[in-house]
């Protein structure tokens, strides 16, 4: 049967329709885990720098998509190496990585980092070297790697060799040492820095080491043969490096001066 052109301008029409509203390709998913540690991932496990360069990613290209879960730091291991999850965006080697190194990839430095000491004002003294750590109580984020403990997170361990309690928030860490039920806490610079810029008030109420107590070099941690390979997100980042949209987000979080790659 022969169709009659006005059908086949129809057809035509209809083919071009498909064609506009159907992607090329899918884009790849990629599982991105990350958990609360500011101000990567706030305490609230819902805002942070994390999904905010992740939104940048995926405006900045049609390739990659990006899709942040949060899970309790101790997880973490657990998910990248079962192929839950395939990367985790700020990481170091030192944070328990060190044995599973066939099965992860670091990327190149993306920021560089650390850790301080908080007493409450007026009470016991900030400690210098680990001997002081044995004889202060101490409070901790659950699951992380402190250098005083040579970067052991084992709960078990660390209750054995220290008088150390554990939170799942910074805001706690720092209750519990105004309140004066803890000696020292460690908490990360830019999570203080923030806290401070809020509440002015209590600059006073805190005792801040002058020195680190831990100092770290964050890489994006990759699963190996995961859905993208370090090449590729290296090259992605160098898409939005110069970005006004990025050194808007480093200076909101006050780590411009921080940031490496």
């Amino acid at each position: 049967m022969r169709l009659k052109p006005y059908a086949l301008f129809f057809i035509f029409i209809g083919l071009m329709s498909v064609a506009i509203h159907t992607p090329a390709a899918a884009r790849t998913l990629v599982r991105v885990l990350g958990y609360p540690f500011p101000p990567f991932i706030d305490d609230n496990k819902t805002t942070g720098l994390t999904p905010d360069i992740l939104k940048l990613l995926n405006e900045a290209q049609d390739k990659f998509i990006f899709k942040l879960s949060i899970a309790n730091p101790k997880e973490r291991y657990a998910q990248i190496l079962s192929g839950k999850q395939d990367m985790i965006l700020f990481e170091t080697p030192l944070w328990g990585w060190q044995d599973k190194q066939d099965n992860v990839v670091f990327s190149k430095l993306l920021l560089k980092g650390g850790e301080v000491y908080i007493t409450k004002r007026g009470s016991k003294s900030l400690p210098k070297e680990l001997i002081d750590m044995k004889h202060l109580r101490i409070v901790g984020f659950e699951g992380y790697h402190y250098k005083f403990a040579d970067y052991q997170s084992d709960k078990e361990w660390l209750s054995k060799n220290f008088d150390i309690t554990f939170t799942h928030s910074h805001q706690e860490i720092l209750e519990t040492i105004k309140s004066g039920e803890r000696d020292v806490g460690v908490v990360p610079v830019s999570y203080l820095k923030q806290h401070f810029q809020k509440f002015p008030e209590e600059i006073s109420v805190f005792s801040v080491s002058p020195e680190f107590a831990q100092v770290y070099h964050l890489h994006a941690l990759l699963r190996q043969n995961g859905p993208i390979n370090v090449t590729e997100f290296d090259n992605l980042l160098r898409l939005i490096k110069n970005s006004q949209a990025l050194q808007t987000l480093l200076e909101k979080d006050g780590i411009l001066r921080q940031w490496a790659f």
